[in-house]
């Protein structure tokens, strides 16, 4: 090769990545590391939850060559724990590292779906996607449904294209073969697949026709599709066929979510998954709505209105799941965010588009100015004129601010538009509400995934790992130090009578998880080691000369609990609640006879 050539080919090279980095694409990348950053940040604060225990205990058995059970967790998240685990230990960080990768990397699949949502509509999508308070909070999950959506989101990019072809096919039987494998929620999506086929048979008949034309080999194509979803399901579910119980913990997920979708009162009420939504997702929920009225307006926000309505019927079928079931749970507020994204991401293009038009016009930038400073004074002073650490003068001036400058937004557009023009207000006013609700979408991403203040009470979940575990965990380590030289040699242990909460067994075996010589055992022993972990309604010491201490496992708490409006309205805004919780303690036992 002379040296002319090589020259030639690396200008090319370099004018095609050129061409392929556009703006579009640069953003995408910056959507993806704003997800990803979301996501990752601070996945160890947190102690693991009893179900993050139960998923994440397997895949440390399995990883350091004991026994395990896969009953009830995720296959495929133990197949990818295990991964992980093997090389690098058993961390937090690392037992959600999976579903927090994934989900942060999800928001570039939404590239595939411009053809049906339009580029702005995509990539706006994408940004609600990235940004959502439930999608956030359901990645830094460690449990399987927290896979789900981001499996969903390929498995649509998948089938997205405008023209398929047998290799996307291909591409989409794998993936639901990986979303098989999640958790129960991906019958929920299966379900959603199920109403859209029936609904557009005529619609899927054709598109069936086009992938078969011009294909010799059309009787095999539904073989060849059937396998590689078979083939994923099973590779992802037995950890590439070494534990063949894998497959019988992926046929257990029907099982689950068909138990879960009985209709009956469980753990979680209607009311709580409803309230959550309401207090995490208004900005999807509002601008959601709103693409559902484009649908019936006729209104182009997206270049393929069958594609909305998909989407809406997707709203419907996955809200309706954790509504009316009995296995109802928050984090299957995931997949109604993905869907409500896909409605309001081409809304919010529209508004921004909008906004853009009238970039030269100084009177829609007052207007939407003046008002959102309006609201944001509005919005600190009412809640400060309910605060207990203020005295009355201060709570009348903020009850005053609050009122007057609340009244002055409402009446800026109404006398714009009588004197002004109405059109630019129908223009300019959308962008208040859309800075107002990102705004406290950004405050729920920050308050359900970051704060771990005292006496803040996010509710997402009823039960949640108490902060004392700190405390619990620092104290092992000094008595594993003082009686045994650490906690590679020291004794301990755990004693969880069989009618004891399995929940909190679960807690406890994963923060005992490094004592290698730790024993889990249904009573006390006759020869109990120097350090003894019981419940704490186990009344009875393992011998005379053992002392033990309290530490708090498990908190829950209930919304409910609160008492009057200023209590209720400084946790909606502020997460604050004062006590209420009902505590599982667990005792630790230290043998004073030894040393």
């Amino acid at each position: 090769m002379t040296e002319s050539v090589w020259i030639s080919r690396q200008a090319s090279r370099r004018l095609n990545l050129a061409e392929w980095l556009t703006i579009e694409r640069a953003a995408y990348g910056v959507i993806a590391a704003l997800a990803l950053g979301v996501r990752l940040w601070g996945l160890a604060w947190q102690p693991l939850s009893p179900a993050e225990a139960a998923q994440a205990l397997p895949a440390l058995a399995a990883a350091t060559g004991r026994a395990y059970d896969l009953a009830d967790i995720s296959p495929l998240l133990f197949t990818l724990q295990r991964l992980l685990l093997i090389p690098f230990g058993a961390t937090e960080a690392l037992a959600r590292w999976w579903p927090a990768l994934l989900g942060g990397l999800s928001p570039l699949l939404f590239y595939a779906l411009r053809g049906r949502l339009t580029r702005g509509g995509a990539l706006m999508a994408a940004l609600l996607w990235a940004l959502s308070p439930m999608a956030v909070w359901t990645s830094r999950q460690g449990v399987g449904n927290a896979l789900t959506p981001a499996l969903t989101l390929a498995l649509l990019a998948c089938l997205a294209a405008p023209r398929l072809c047998s290799r996307r096919l291909t591409l989409a039987a794998v993936a639901l073969g990986l979303l098989l494998a999640s958790g129960p929620a991906a019958y929920t999506v299966l379900l959603v697949a199920v109403a859209v086929l029936i609904w557009q048979r005529d619609a899927a008949a054709r598109i069936w026709r086009e992938v078969c034309q011009g294909r010799q080999d059309t009787r095999s194509l539904p073989g060849s599709l059937l396998l590689a979803a078979v083939l994923a399901l099973a590779i992802s579910s037995t950890f590439f066929f070494v534990a063949p119980s894998g497959l019988a913990a992926a046929a257990d997920l029907l099982g689950a979510w068909l138990w879960a979708g009985r209709p009956g009162a469980g753990e979680y009420g209607a009311w709580d998954i409803l309230r959550r939504l309401l207090l995490s997702e208004p900005l999807l929920l509002g601008f959601g709505a709103a693409g559902m009225a484009s649908l019936v307006g006729g209104s182009t926000l997206r270049r393929n209105d069958r594609f909305g309505r998909f989407a809406a019927l997707a709203v419907g079928v996955t809200l309706l799941m954790p509504v009316i079931g009995v296995g109802r749970h928050p984090a299957d507020l995931a997949l109604v965010a993905l869907a409500l994204s896909l409605l309001a991401g081409p809304v919010v293009a529209q508004v921004l588009r909008n906004a853009w038009a009238w970039r030269r016009d100084l009177d829609p930038w007052l207007l939407a100015s003046l008002s959102a400073i309006l609201l944001f004074t509005a919005a600190i002073c009412l809640p400060s004129a309910y605060s207990t650490w203020n005295n009355a003068d201060w709570r009348a001036l903020y009850t005053g601010v609050g009122i007057v400058t609340a009244a002055l937004a409402v009446l800026l557009w109404l006398v714009y538009g009588v004197w002004g023009s109405w059109d630019t207000v129908v223009r300019a006013w959308p962008v208040v509400p859309l800075l107002f609700l990102l705004a406290w979408s950004i405050g729920q991403v920050s308050g359900l995934s970051y704060d771990r203040d005292a006496g803040r009470r996010a509710a997402v979940v009823i039960e949640t790992p108490s902060p004392n575990l700190a405390e619990f965990r620092s104290t092992l380590r000094y008595l594993a130090a003082l009686k045994g030289g650490g906690p590679q040699a020291a004794r301990v242990d755990l004693v969880m009578p069989a009618e004891a909460n399995n929940r909190m067994a679960a807690v406890l075996r994963w923060e005992l998880r490094n004592y290698a010589a730790l024993r889990v055992l249904g009573n006390l022993p006759p020869d109990p080691a120097p350090i003894v972990v019981t419940p704490a309604d186990l009344a009875n010491a393992p011998a005379e000369h053992y002392s033990g201490v309290n530490f708090t496992v498990l908190e829950r708490w209930r919304p409910e609990g609160l008492k009057g409006f200023t209590a209720w309205l400084r946790w909606l805004l502020y997460r604050e609640a004062d006590g209420g919780a009902q505590k599982q303690d667990a005792v630790v036992w230290v043998d004073r006879a030894t040393k």
